[in-house]
């Protein structure tokens, strides 16, 4: 039994760093470069040119009762929301919802959002769901960036500024202590935790906001520090702990 148990836990490491390493490359193959992976059924073929990212699927063999079509989901974390999601040149709709629409199921149809990932495996970033893709040709998914585009250097520390401000403000709502909540005040503990939601509606409506929130994030941590600085709260410290580095 311990050796069948320590052979399930081996598939499962290997399957993890096999999802976790074509994550990377397709979230992190510079311009011009092609990143491919060869997991399991599909091969991941990754291109970017400019403002445009474009990945290809295709399916590499078969075996038996190997299905006719199947769903994908591609995720680029801590990236930029994209102005136009093409799958097979076929136009992919905004769903502000779309995380609720796949939740423990294949959502009705083709779909990209923008996610904040509460589960920390996947940060927060674009999401594509692609629905009833056939296995027998590639398929082919663009992203057309847009402007104003969010640099690399925008994004860096923002998913870890929003979680650590989700947990510091759930700290303080135990006793009722977090800023704003009680009382009036500027609340940017509460805004800073929000902050993700935010982005997930901005992404797909106005992206010159989106751009601006994304920068404002440093400011606003600070602002939420200094905020419960002047807190009394026995458990204020740990929040503290928690925002002191939330970037790094």
């Amino acid at each position: 039994r311990a050796r069948r148990y320590g052979h399930a836990y081996v598939q499962a490491f290997v399957f993890f760093l096999v999802f976790f390493w074509v994550r990377i490359l397709l979230a992190s193959a510079r311009v011009g470069e092609r990143a491919r992976v060869h997991g399991c059924d599909p091969w991941f073929d990754t291109v970017l040119s400019g403002a445009q990212i474009t990945v290809t699927i295709s399916s590499n063999g078969t075996y038996p009762g190997f299905p006719s079509s199947r769903a994908y989901q591609l995720r680029l974390p801590n990236g930029a929301p994209p102005s136009a999601v093409t799958v097979n040149g076929q136009s992919v709709a905004f769903n502000r919802f779309g995380a609720v629409a796949n939740k423990r199921t294949v959502p009705p149809t083709n779909q990209w959002y923008y996610d904040l990932s509460l589960q920390g495996m996947h940060g927060l970033g674009v999401v594509v769901d692609m629905v009833g893709v056939s296995t027998s040709q590639p398929i082919k998914i663009v992203l057309e960036l847009a402007t104003p585009t969010v640099s690399d250097s925008d994004m860096s520390g923002v998913y870890g500024a929003v979680m650590r401000a989700i947990w510091a403000k759930y700290n303080l709502d135990q006793d009722r202590s977090t800023p704003g909540s009680s009382s009036d005040g500027n609340a940017y503990l509460s805004v800073l935790a929000s902050t993700g939601e935010a982005l997930a509606y901005l992404a797909g409506n106005d992206v010159a906001t989106f751009y601006s929130t994304v920068q404002g994030v440093p400011t606003l941590l600070k602002n939420a520090i200094s905020d419960i600085s002047t807190d009394h709260s026995p458990r204020t410290p740990y929040s503290q702990a928690l925002l002191a580095n939330a970037m790094a």
